[in-house]
């Protein structure tokens, strides 16, 4: 393991121990890997990474939780985009979510285009072939939700449904906003 204070290849111990986040908040019970050298923290065990998040969504504002259903299919298509668009341990169908909202305050020209291939995709076969089995918990921020219930308004769908269309949406300008979700 690469100790930064040892500025070297070091052996390492791991064992539980408190973690220091950017912003001080202290995690406890992480896995962490501590230089055998210098005894300082060399790494962090994968495992360990969502008690990190856990603990920076508690300083967050508080997110509101919804409940969408998707196929399978559609959810695996989410799971497959966030995947392809850069590793991240965020909810994909969230990320998508965020995406689509994001793109639509960007340019009139891509709200409208957009919103064309939202109600296109209401005769998609992907909606058409499978039953909505899978439920998918969400959480938004309050200016998210509110996005969402505007949209949802204007064009008389349901959050399942404006979820479902935007999974599928395709566009060179909704997956560059995609990229970003998946880089956080």
């Amino acid at each position: 393991m690469v100790c930064e204070h040892c500025q070297a290849v070091r052996t390492a111990t791991w064992n539980y121990d408190d973690y220091k986040l950017d912003d001080g908040t202290i995690v406890s019970g992480v896995m962490v890997a501590k230089c055998d050298t210098c005894g300082d923290q060399a790494g962090l065990a994968a495992q360990s990474a969502y008690l990190l998040r856990e603990a920076r969504e508690k300083k967050r504002e508080p997110r509101l939780r919804t409940t969408v259903t998707l196929s399978r299919p559609l959810r695996d298509l989410a799971e497959a985009r966030l995947h392809q668009a850069g590793k991240n341990s965020m909810n994909a169908v969230e990320a998508v979510v965020l995406s689509v909202l994001s793109s639509l305050r960007r340019s009139r020209e891509l709200n409208d285009r957009l919103l064309t291939r939202l109600r296109e995709a209401a005769d998609d076969p992907l909606l058409k072939q499978c039953a909505f089995d899978v439920r998918v918990s969400l959480r938004l921020s309050k200016a998210a939700e509110e996005a969402v219930g505007s949209l949802l308004a204007a064009e008389s769908l349901n959050r399942s449904e404006f979820v479902r269309r935007a999974i599928l949406l395709e566009d060179k300008e909704l997956e560059e906003s995609l990229k970003n979700y998946a880089l956080c």
